[in-house]
């Protein structure tokens, strides 16, 4: 990579006009695709969505839909808002690879990341030491936010907040003992460990877990759940809508409730939910069926694509819409971003409202829904 790429962008522009008071006449500049480049042309304002591939079509769906949104709602000083797509489908560091893409190649002044837990590791990293906003909105690892990176920020409950309201629900109950169900990924894992940690904070004793591998699986752990009669199933992991696995569980179900964290269910819609899960099952699921903006989000969002939104579309469709109406109010440059978001009030997230706390978490994510009638509604604490 040159040096001309590494450097920050306040040192390439000045770089950039000397050199361009400096060019002899008859020479062009070239953009970056060969064609010729204006050097008077306004260049839109350009944000970059870092997604894990075609499985989470949504993520882009959803993104665009916020974008095309603001330019409806007019230009800002005559630039338009203009969305960079870059896939972290391949080995492992594509992350990497493709944040400093985003940021030195294309140029972005904020990233808005669907990505899973290493990847949003990998793009933290980048994110920091080019000193640019990286917002996160699906990875759910609590360590990303816990080197306190003023670069990082997140618009979804992590695992800590998500057992925490889980576990409050399934502690009032009268037989309170759990089991935790992961599908042996990453992901997986560090909700696993955020609940047995949660667990040992309120003084209980761990509970017991069962993995399996989501390319090859086994289910022979359904039938230990049945033998030792504990009623209360926890699911987590990022195999979304691993209907095997519920088909599995619900052999047993009889007086047993299910509790599922977001990541398991992120690429459900509401539609596809309530008809996979039972009665009485309580989720870790934004609530943009009932916010006010919600509705009309889901109704363009279906008449754009044909589809309807599932939770991952929500989160990337606050995200983009929270980093438009920052940059907004204080311009495209990161740092003054950073500020607003810091301490940014956000009212209209179809999502619910967002704030962020002083390690860049969203305060009060972790909102409980559950299966009433066939409709997924806010939970109760009566229920």
């Amino acid at each position: 990579m040159s040096i001309f790429l590494l450097m920050k962008p306040i040192y390439r522009c000045l770089l950039f006009l000397a050199l361009l008071f400096t060019l002899p006449p008859g020479i062009k500049l070239y953009s970056q695709e060969g064609q010729v480049k204006d050097p008077g042309a306004v260049e839109n304002i350009k944000i970059g969505l870092l997604y894990s591939g075609s499985g989470f079509i949504s993520s882009v769906q959803a993104a665009e839909l916020a974008i095309r949104r603001a330019n409806q709602e007019g230009e800002m000083n005559g630039r338009s808002f203009e969305l960079v797509k870059r896939s972290t489908a391949g080995p492992w560091g594509v992350g990497s690879k493709q944040s400093v893409n985003l940021i030195f190649q294309d140029e972005v002044c904020a990233i808005l990341g669907s990505v899973d837990a290493r990847n949003a590791h990998l793009a933290e990293q980048v994110a920091v030491k080019a000193q640019i906003v990286f917002l996160s909105s699906r990875a759910t690892d609590p360590t990303l936010s816990q080197a306190f990176v003023p670069w990082y920020f997140r618009c979804i409950p992590n695992d800590d907040q998500q057992a925490n309201a889980l576990l409050r629900v399934i502690s009032m109950k009268k037989d309170s003992r759990f089991v935790l169900i992961g599908d042996g990924g990453y992901d997986a894992g560090m909700a696993i460990e955020a609940a047995i940690r949660q667990t040992r904070k309120a003084g209980k004793p761990d509970p017991k877990v069962y993995t399996y591998d989501s390319a090859d699986p086994d289910y022979g752990f359904v039938e230990q759940i049945h033998a030792n009669g504990i009623r209360n199933l926890v699911l987590t992991g990022m195999v979304s809508s691993d209907l095997k696995l519920l088909e599995q569980l619900g052999m047993i179900l009889e007086e047993r409730v299910i509790f599922c964290t977001l990541p398991f269910i992120a690429g459900m819609d509401i539609e596809k939910l309530v008809k996979a899960f039972p009665e009485g099952t309580v989720l870790i699921y934004p609530p943009f069926n009932l916010t006010p903006g919600g509705p009309a989000f889901e109704k363009e969002f279906y008449e754009n694509y044909d589809s309807r939104p599932d939770a991952t579309a929500a989160y990337i469709y606050d995200g983009m819409t929270l980093l438009i109406e920052a940059i907004r109010n204080t311009g495209p440059e990161p740092e003054k971003i950073r500020e607003f978001l810091v301490h940014a009030d956000f009212q209209d997230g179809v999502t619910g409202s967002i704030r962020f706390d002083e390690m860049g978490n969203r305060t009060n994510a972790a909102g409980l829904m559950t299966i009433r009638n066939g409709q997924l509604v806010e939970f109760e604490k009566n229920e």
